[in-house]
């Protein structure tokens, strides 16, 4: 018992030293789950009294409390069939299917791959033209669910499909405007094994489930850090396969990653690719290349890009109240990075939701809402960042509607006489990417 009170003393003791030197302790207790110790989590401080001067008494008593008195960890914890409030990976994709069928004018549903486990990876493409890449209209990509247990950003995803449409059939013009000039194209879940293992109860699920030696088949350990499976500095991701950020044996080595970097080099589908919103949770931050704090310290972009970004960055923030600070760890193989330095597009890592930090095992509520105004506030922030993307006060695009043939010769006019002005380019952002295409 000595030992133990030493230990918690000492935990609360260092809270106190990187808080506040004068605050007291309220704890929220769980009973550990089955070889598990007990876990301890300071929940709020108040101004009143140095943390030191607790008593061992008092600490012991805590102690107790939570070993014999607190509510169970099970009693406690929310998963997806308790909340109750998410769609489930098969209505997604039933979904899917119905919402081009009855808006078809809009919407094309490509199967780009198969899961590990044989499930479709499904991306929608919406656009005035849809089944059709239109080489002089710029594809703008909006990816989520590569993190199993971050559920919220697939039901970010598939609503901003919905609002898109919804907001071209009712007539709103920057709506209009904005799919009549882009081609959007919007992947709902990059990782549905491990989804489906979330909706069996299992919240703690973040990789997905192909089965390496040395991992574990029954916990977490079990599949590979989708985001930290693609090109840019694969190589210095984690390798240790038991660790919930493992990148895999080789880069692009899951069926996942490597089903959608082939689509994106697909010319049928894909031809500029000019920005791109990857949405996670377990923060609120949008992060702009480099995600790591390291990279981003030690290897700067060129000014103009970094610019680009940060007004960028800046104004998504303004929009949802969502910071732009750094996160705290490096990340590699990150699918934002590797989209900006292959395609040169403006790609972003937006962390739309994190719960209180004082659930350690309460995965499904840490990383999800578990109300509905919780999960509409999150949404519409993703849904502001992307439709602020999307629009002409993020990137001018002058491209006609195809049915209107005046606006096309005036454009085809413009377009030979900037043929006859050499030098002159699209504005120097856009500029330095495309020479990092080659």
């Amino acid at each position: 018992m000595a030992n133990i009170y030493s230990s918690l003393k000492h935990y609360l003791k260092t809270f106190a030293q990187r808080k506040n030197p004068h605050f007291e302790i309220e704890l929220v207790c769980y009973r550990a789950p089955a070889g598990r110790p007990g876990s301890f989590v300071a929940q709020r401080s108040i101004e009143v009294k140095p943390l030191v001067f607790f008593k061992p008494s008092i600490l012991v008593g805590i102690l107790v409390s939570c070993l014999f008195l607190g509510t169970t960890r099970d009693a406690l914890s929310d998963d997806f069939a308790s909340v109750g409030l998410y769609q489930s990976f098969d209505e997604l994709v039933t979904w899917a299917h119905a919402f081009e069928t009855t808006n078809s004018d809009l919407v094309n549903l490509v199967e780009f791959g198969r899961s590990y486990q044989d499930r479709p990876l499904l991306a929608l493409q919406i656009s005035v033209q849809p089944g059709i890449n239109d080489p002089t209209k710029p594809e703008f990509l909006f990816t989520a669910g590569l993190h199993a247990r971050e559920v919220i950003g697939s039901q970010a995803a598939f609503q901003l499909a919905e609002h898109l449409v919804d907001g071209y059939r009712n007539g709103d013009p920057a709506t209009m405007d904005s799919l009549a000039e882009r081609e959007v194209w919007i992947v709902p879940n990059l990782n549905p094994d491990g989804r489906i293992r979330v909706e069996e109860g299992y919240s703690r699920q973040r990789k997905t489930m192909e089965l390496f030696p040395g991992q574990n088949p029954n916990n977490y350990t079990r599949g590979v850090d989708l985001n930290r499976n693609f090109p840019h500095r694969w190589d210095q991701a984690l390798s240790t396969v038991t660790d919930e950020t493992y990148r895999g044996p080789s880069v692009l080595s899951t069926p996942e990653a490597s089903s959608l970097w082939s689509i994106l080099q697909d010319n049928d589908y894909f031809n500029d690719l000019w920005a791109a919103i990857d949405i996670h949770s377990g923060a609120e931050t949008i992060l702009a290349p480099w995600t790591s704090p390291t990279e981003f310290r030690d290897y700067p972009l060129p000014p103009e890009d970094r610019a680009k970004f940060d007004f960028l960055a800046d104004t998504m923030s303004q929009l949802t109240g969502l910071s732009t600070d750094r996160l705290s760890y490096d990340s590699y193989g990150v699918l934002a990075d590797s989209l900006y330095e292959t395609f040169g597009a403006y790609a972003f890592v937006e962390e739309i939701f994190t719960g209180p930090w004082y659930y350690p095992y309460d995965y499904f509520k840490y990383f999800n809402p578990i109300n509905q105004f919780g999960i509409d506030e999150s949404v519409n922030d993703a849904i502001a960042s992307a439709m602020f993307l999307i629009s002409d006060d993020a990137f001018l695009i002058a491209i006609p509607e195809p049915s209107s043939l005046v606006i096309l010769s005036l454009m085809g006019f413009l377009f030979i006489l900037r043929l006859l002005e050499p030098g002159k380019d699209q504005g120097m952002s856009r500029a330095e990417a495309r020479r990092r295409r080659g």
